[in-house]
């Protein structure tokens, strides 16, 4: 499907969807809490993969799929 293709209503529900607290709280938290191990280079380390794949930053089990 090409984006001339998509309806109106997908990309209204994909943005009120990121604009949401379901989303950003998440998000946000995750921000806050490593924001100290991430440096501003273009070069990724190690330790950015370790932060990046923690279990609770995956979503909750009763989370629909």
């Amino acid at each position: 499907m090409e984006n001339s293709e998509c309806p109106n209503w997908m990309t209204d529900a994909v943005t009120r969807f990121l604009h949401s607290p379901l989303y950003s709280g998440p998000l946000l938290n995750f921000i806050d809490t490593n924001c100290i191990t991430f440096e501003n280079g273009e070069q990724n380390k190690l330790a950015y993969t370790t932060v990046c794949f923690v279990p609770s930053f995956l979503p909750p089990k009763n989370f629909p799929s």
